[in-house]
């Protein structure tokens, strides 16, 4: 998938308290269906490792079940399918609505797990009601999915993180699941927003963070976007290029 899509919502007066999702499990898929993310996720893996000698790190931080919400920072085309290839459970992701004007690609792009969003967060998915990108959201991690998001908002120029939006503090109040920071370090390298196709070499490395805790009401220590960067931080300066331990 090329490049995520980030939601923003307005800060709510207080958190909603997590509900039982409404209508069918939005995270119910047939057989068949779940055979085929989980191929080709071992495809995506494989290739990778063989390519780029792509390791995930701390992978066991990431819960095996129950709502998670997986704050990834965003330098590359290849972010979206890095942040969640080596879990070990299914996730679901945003895309631009760009990518969906094939209708074959689409189609792939949904068998994957992609939700198409426009620039401003708005979602149309007929198999998602819900009132748009940030209500489809909510409704997945209420069924106790695992979502994939990216709160820079968009790829960075340089591969430096930027600022994490508000919209992620408000989603992990309304649909109570924790957050997993994620750094992906060496993506940018591989495969810049400048850049049309991948360069054939690399290392690439996607280190998962503590679990923080969804903010309540009374909540107390570094705002989530603040710990949010401060995780990426870390895990960038202990994982980077210079520093090759796991």
């Amino acid at each position: 998938m090329r490049g995520g899509a980030v939601i923003e919502a307005p800060t709510p007066e207080s958190p909603a308290p997590p509900r039982e999702p409404e209508g069918p499990d939005p995270t119910a898929t047939s057989l068949p269906a779940r055979a085929w993310y989980a191929g080709w996720r071992l495809g995506f893996r494989t290739a990778g490792r063989l390519l780029y000698g792509c390791r995930t790190l701390h992978v066991d931080r990431v819960p095996a079940t129950g709502a998670v919400i997986l704050a990834a920072t965003h330098v590359s085309f290849l972010d979206p399918v890095l942040a969640g290839m080596g879990l070990p459970r299914p996730a679901w992701y945003l895309a631009r609505r760009s990518l969906f004007r094939s209708r074959l690609f689409a189609a792939m792009l949904r068998s994957w797990h992609a939700i198409p969003v426009d620039r401003a967060g708005e979602s149309r998915d007929a198999d998602l009601p819900g009132g748009g990108g940030f209500a489809t959201v909510v409704r997945l991690l209420r069924a106790g999915a695992a979502v994939v998001v990216f709160p820079e908002a968009t790829r960075s120029a340089t591969g430096e993180p930027g600022p994490v939006g508000r919209g992620l503090e408000v989603l992990a109040r309304r649909a109570g699941g924790p957050v997993i920071p994620v750094a992906i370090l060496g993506a940018h390298e591989v495969w810049p927003r400048s850049r049309r196709f991948p360069r054939p070499f690399g290392r690439i490395r996607v280190a998962y963070g503590e679990p923080i805790p969804a903010p309540g009401p009374d909540a107390i220590g570094l705002p989530l976007a603040e710990a949010v960067r401060a995780a990426w931080a870390e895990l960038r300066a202990r994982h980077g290029p210079a520093n090759r331990e796991p």
